[in-house]
C-alpha cells in the first residue's frame, strides 16, 4: 500500500478502472524530498467485485483493513449438521405450518443429504427462542479459538420465513402503525435478545467478546423493545438508499442503543451504469459521509464490476473516499480525472 500510496501523490499516478492505468510518459522521474505516513481512520474498506484485475484495482486504490468484525451468514452449514440427521431441529425456524425444515421442502427433500447442497437449506432461518442454540454457537465459538468477534448473522430469511414459534412471537413487538410496506422488517427484538444471550455466555469465556448481527431482511429496523449492549456490533444492510430513508434507519439503530456499526449494503446490486451516466455519485458518496457521521467504524460494498466504463467514477469515488475519508466530493472527482490529462474537463 504504501508503494501505491507513493504512485499516486509523489507521481500522478492514476487508475481509472480495473486494468486501466494513466501517468506522465516523461523521460525524467523528479520526486521532491518528502515524509508521508498514512493511519486509516477506519478499519474495514471493502468493495466487492469479480475477477483479478478488479481485485489489483481496487488495492491499488487502497482497499483493505484491520480488527474487523467476523460477519457473514453465520448458519449455512447448520441443516447439514444438525438437521438432516434431526439431531436438533430445534435450532431451526419452525415454518408456519409448524415444521421445523427449510422452506418449500417436503420431508423426503429435507432430510436428503443432498438438500444441504440447496439454497433452502443452506439459508435456513433459526429459532432465536433456543437456548440450546446459544450453547451451540458458544461452542462453535470457542471451537474455532475463541476470537473476539462471535458471528450470529442470520441467514437470508425474510420477516415471513423466520421463526414462527409461540417462544420467538412472544419476543416481537408490533411494527410502528404508520409502517404498513415494510411489515416484515421489524424483527429484530428477538435478535437482539439472541445477541444478548450469546454475548452473556461468551463473556464467561473472554470478557473483550462482541457479537456481530445483521440489520437485514427481517432484521433490517431497529428493534423496538429492545437496546442494545455496547458490545454488539450491527452491520447495516439497507434497501432504501434516498438520504431520508437512511437517516431514518441510523436514527433508529442509534436509538435502541447501537455504539458499534459497519456498513454492508448491496447498493451496487441495484444501480449499476450499464450504457449512460446516471449521475449518482455524488449522491452515494454523501450516503457514505452520513453513515460514518454516525460511526462507522468501515465498509463493505456488495455487488458485481461495474458493468461499462462509465460506472467506474462512482466506484473509484467512494474507494478513494474510504482511505481518506475528510477529503470532499470535489476533490475525488479532480482525482479521478485528472487520468484523462488534457479532457478531463
Amino acid at each position: 500500500m504504501a508503494v501505491y500510496r507513493f504512485l499516486d501523490r509523489a507521481l500522478g499516478v492514476r487508475w481509472p478502472w480495473a486494468g486501466g492505468c494513466a501517468c506522465d510518459l516523461s523521460p525524467t522521474i523528479d520526486v521532491a524530498d518528502r515524509f508521508d505516513a498514512w493511519a486509516p481512520e477506519l478499519k474495514h474498506r471493502g468493495m466487492r467485485g469479480s475477477g483479478r484485475e478488479f481485485t489489483s484495482w481496487k488495492f491499488r486504490l487502497l482497499a483493505g483493513g484491520h480488527d474487523m468484525p467476523t460477519y457473514g451468514h453465520a448458519f449455512t452449514e447448520y441443516w447439514k449438521r444438525f438437521g438432516i440427521t434431526k439431531e436438533h431441529l430445534e435450532y431451526f425456524a419452525m415454518r408456519a405450518d409448524g415444521r421445523r425444515m427449510p422452506v418449500g421442502m417436503t420431508d423426503d427433500a429435507a432430510f436428503d443429504p443432498a438438500a444441504s447442497k440447496a439454497s433452502p437449506a443452506q439459508y435456513i432461518s433459526i429459532c432465536p427462542s433456543s437456548t440450546s442454540l446459544v450453547a451451540q454457537i458458544v461452542a462453535d465459538w470457542k471451537a474455532k479459538g475463541a476470537k473476539r468477534y462471535v458471528n450470529i448473522c442470520e441467514n437470508d430469511a425474510y420477516g415471513v420465513n423466520i421463526c414462527h414459534c409461540e417462544a420467538c412471537k412472544a419476543l416481537d413487538e408490533p411494527p410502528p402503525a404508520n409502517d404498513c410496506a415494510t411489515p416484515d422488517k421489524w424483527f429484530a427484538d428477538r435478535y437482539v435478545v439472541l445477541a444478548k444471550r450469546v454475548l452473556a455466555e461468551a463473556k464467561k469465556v473472554r470478557p473483550d467478546a462482541q457479537v456481530v448481527m445483521y440489520a437485514y431482511n427481517a432484521t433490517e429496523q431497529a428493534p423496538l423493545r429492545e437496546k442494545l449492549d455496547k458490545d454488539i456490533v450491527v452491520g447495516l444492510v439497507p434497501v432504501l438508499f434516498s438520504r431520508e430513508a437512511i437517516t431514518d434507519y441510523l436514527d433508529r439503530w442509534r436509538a435502541a442503543g447501537c455504539q458499534t456499526l459497519f456498513y454492508r449494503p448491496n447498493r451496487r446490486c441495484y444501480y449499476l451504469a450499464a450504457c449512460l451516466p446516471l449521475g449518482f455519485e455524488r449522491h452515494f458518496f454523501d450516503i457514505f459521509q452520513l453513515v460514518r457521521a454516525s460511526g462507522s467504524i468501515g465498509y463493505d460494498y456488495d455487488g458485481s464490476s461495474p458493468g461499462s466504463r462509465l460506472g467506474w467514477f462512482a466506484d473509484y469515488v467512494i474507494l478513494k473516499a474510504m482511505s481518506e475519508p475528510e477529503r470532499s466530493f470535489e476533490y475525488w472527482e479532480d482525482h479521478y480525472f485528472a487520468a484523462f490529462g488534457p479532457a478531463a474537463e
